[in-house]
Parts: C-alpha cells; structure tokens; sequence
C-alpha cells in the first residue's frame, strides 16, 4: 500500500455562493464542494468529508497549530492553549520531533518522502533557522529525511509548492515550466517508490488571503487538473489517498482571514480501506494513515 498526503493549505467549505466561495465553479469536480442553505454538504464527486478544524479551541485556527495536529494527531492548539499562526514554535516542534507522520513511519521501518522541491538558498541556512520553518519542513529534519532539490525537479523526481515551477521560471532559475498535469504524473511516480509520500499546497492559502476571486478560480483549476491526473495515474486499489487542510480560507474570500468552516477532505482508495476512516477532525488523519500502513505491512 502506498500512502500520498496532499496537505492542500486553507481549504475550507464554505457556502453556496459562487461570488465569494470560488469551490462553486464549473471546471471543478474533485475540489467543488458547498454547503446549500439547509447546512447539507454538497459536492459534484459525491466524495468529499468535512473535518473540523477548531478543535474546540476559541478563535480562528492557524497554520502552525492546525498542521502541527494534522502531521501528529495531537490537537495542537489545545496543547497550546491558542492557535497559532505561521511556523511552530518550540512547544509545536517539540511535538513534530516525537509524533510527526514522517517521524514515527521511518521509526516503523518504511520509507516516508517529502515530495516538494527547496530551492538553493535553503541548504545554506544555519541549521538553527530551518528548525524554524514550517511544520512540514521541521517534520522532515526531525526524521532526518532529505530535501529536494531543484535538480531533482527537473528530473520529475520532485515536484515544486505551485506545481508548474511557474514561481522559478519568473525568478530566473532556469526551470521548465511544466503543466498541472504533468507534476500530477510526476508526484504519481515518486508516490509508487515511497510507502507514505507527503506533498504540501499552500498557493490556495495564499489566494484566500488576496480576496480576488478571479485568481482564486485560476488556483484552484490548475489543483483540480493535478488532482485528476493523480487519480487517473494512481490505482486506487493498491494506493490511498488523502487530500485535505489544517483550517479554511479560500472559499470564502468576503474576508481576508481564516474562516472557522470545516475543511475538505477527500479520500480515495481501497473500498475496505475508504470505509474504515470515521474522522470527524483533522486530528483523525495521521492516525487513520498509521493503521493503514501498520495493517497493510504486519
């Protein structure tokens, strides 16, 4: 069984207003989702899970809380005592070193990745300042896993946090700009070598923040094409996947915060294996991929 992660940043449900909720969209199946004025979840694949993201904490959830209890299963912010935003701090990297995903399915024996590609200035950094980073990347270091490179992505052996390596092309790195579709083929390979692959989005994050609903749409188009190449290019019988966020934004661009919405998840995968997820939070999903990785190799 080979695990993917995609942790898609702020991708909440919002409601069924096309104006401002930019999941309402015609070129969307696997991303469009709502709720209709009755409160009932609606979504054209017929397929999306809402999990909650506050986790009976006061406040708007955040970056550095949300994805610290998405990579571990521990509620973070109720750790915590607050959400908190952008990168972990000491009491959170503490968490990722003993019970992050990577962490502890190395600890088990098997080969966990960190798809996304860093760029050259990362490697120079003082050791001190990368344990300052993201979860993701504090995940990595503590399970003492390497980083892609910006060779490796051009290789198709990684692929980059906006998936066209449109971001390197304007600031001059000599990459290929490639298609969504593309970086979907590429992430699929890299998912069959790995027993659990992690590959983080956070350009949605980014267009939930701008408010422009135009640019949003564009976003969320270009995920919907690399999602639906993954799941033409994976079999869903030998492989599970799992898309979902660490708290909502884009979908609702009438305000330039976080949103208290429940966030999309979608899971595909073996039938008996899609059955046994019951989650009701991001809290359920590292520990759902650790029983299916326990179960699939004992």
């Amino acid at each position: 069984m080979n695990v993917l992660l995609i942790f898609v940043d702020g991708l909440g449900i919002g409601s069924a207003n096309p104006e401002i909720n930019p999941c309402i969209q015609k070129e969307l199946f696997h991303l469009a989702n709502w709720f209709d004025p009755d409160g009932n979840l609606v979504s054209s694949s017929g397929d999306i899970l809402a999990l909650d993201a506050n986790l009976g904490v006061a406040g708007l959830p955040q970056s550095a809380t949300g994805q610290t209890a998405l990579l571990t299963g521990i509620n973070a912010a109720r750790h915590l005592g607050r959400h908190l935003q952008g990168y972990p701090n000491q009491m959170l990297r503490e968490l990722l070193i003993a019970s992050a995903l990577p962490v502890r399915i190395k600890k088990a024996g098997l080969r966990p990745l960190f798809a996304n590609a860093y760029r050259p200035e990362f490697f120079t950094l003082p050791e001190k300042l990368k344990w300052r980073l993201s979860a993701t990347t504090v995940s990595n270091l503590a399970a003492d896993l390497p980083f892609k490179t910006l060779e490796e992505l051009q290789q198709g052996k990684a692929v980059y946090h906006d998936l066209t390596n449109g971001f390197l092309v304007q600031k001059g790195f000599g990459m290929p700009e490639i298609t969504p579709e593309q970086a979907g083929m590429n992430l699929a390979e890299i998912v069959r070598e790995h027993d659990f692959t992690l590959y983080e989005y956070f350009m949605t994050d980014k267009a939930g923040h701008s408010r422009q609903l135009m640019p949003a749409r564009q976003i969320l188009q270009q995920l919907e094409r690399f999602i639906n190449t993954l799941l033409n290019q994976l079999d869903t019988k030998q492989s599970l996947i799992i898309l979902t966020s660490d708290h909502g934004n884009i979908e609702d661009l009438s305000v330039k915060s976080h949103t208290t919405h429940p966030v999309m998840t979608l899971i595909r995968g073996p039938d008996p294996c899609r059955r046994q997820f019951a989650g009701r939070s991001i809290l359920d999903i590292a520990p759902f991929i650790l029983s299916v990785l326990k179960a699939d190799h004992d």
